[in-house]
């Protein structure tokens, strides 16, 4: 039996270079610890949460951007920026760690 896939949605495009070295490390790390990135809600599988541009986030988007958004509020799935995701990734990397199995 294989274990579900796991998944962090990624909304927008970051515009500049602190966003992006952000961005960078928010894939790297789903990379290095098995989960998916992807641009929208996957129909099977477990989502950590979404990372999203301040941009986005500020409802400064396209259509499919905000119709995203509004569809992970509405799953009641946790959405950070990016700026605060890659210690949110880190927080949740070392409470996993530390909790019995």
């Amino acid at each position: 039996m294989t274990s579900p896939q796991r998944y962090v949605v990624l909304v927008g495009t970051p515009c500049d270079a602190a966003a992006r070295a952000h961005w960078g490390a928010v894939q790297s790390w789903a990379d290095e610890h098995g989960w998916l990135t992807t641009r929208d809600i996957p129909a099977a599988g477990d989502v950590w949460g979404a990372v999203a541009t301040e941009e986005v986030l500020d409802g400064m988007c396209s259509p499919t951007e905000a119709k995203v958004i509004y569809d992970v509020r509405a799953a009641g799935i946790p959405c950070v920026s990016v700026h605060r995701a890659p210690a949110m990734l880190a927080s949740l990397f070392l409470t996993a760690a530390v909790q019995p199995a």
